[in-house]
């Protein structure tokens, strides 16, 4: 099962609260993207008060939270300021706007890169081949041209493992073997 991504929701970032002069008391102001408003919130020094609508599969309700900010201090001097995520209470820089506002881990979300087709396995083997894909480069020692072919080949063949599986499965396919070089016995 594959995680709903961050891009999908709202994100409210503490960094827009870093540089501004918080006042004590809670004043009005609001959150959009563009020419939309997303929130209406009110703003003070420990706290966020926000306040919207979520709508989904017809029905649409309210949400009210309040959101504790958190200061940490630096070894290089100046504040940083926090979110406090309502549901876990860590500390963290970023929320979503959802049914609650709560932190990405919380809302159990990926970021888009984490869910690349594209995994780290398969850049490698796209290296390994391009090292050996016109044949033994001039300098590559002979022990290293092998050892690359044969990853290259138990990686392709590995990849093919549930395909053949399933041919076999409904008999189009016979009992096949691999050579020592490529994992087989």
């Amino acid at each position: 099962m594959t995680k709903e991504l961050t891009s999908a929701y709202p994100a409210l970032r503490a960094s827009l609260f870093q540089k501004m002069d918080l006042p004590e008391e809670f004043k009005p102001a609001t959150l959009s993207e563009g020419r939309r408003i997303l929130a209406s919130m009110s703003v003070a020094r420990r706290g966020l008060s926000l306040a919207y609508r979520v709508t989904d599969g017809g029905g649409s309700s309210d949400v009210n939270e309040f959101i504790n900010f958190d200061w940490t201090f630096p070894q290089y001097g100046g504040r940083r300021v926090w979110f406090l995520c309502p549901r876990c209470g860590r500390r963290r820089g970023v929320l979503y706007m959802g049914r609650r506002v709560v932190c990405r881990e919380c809302l159990n979300l990926a970021y888009p890169c984490e869910q690349s087709r594209f995994d780290k396995g398969w850049a490698l083997h796209g290296r390994w081949l391009s090292r050996i894909k016109d044949g033994k480069p001039k300098r590559m020692r002979w022990r290293t041209y092998d050892n690359l072919s044969a990853k290259v080949a138990r990686r392709a063949v590995s990849r093919m493992q549930p395909f053949l599986a399933s041919m076999r499965r409904r008999g189009l396919v016979g009992q096949t073997t691999l050579p020592d070089y490529m994992g087989g016995g």
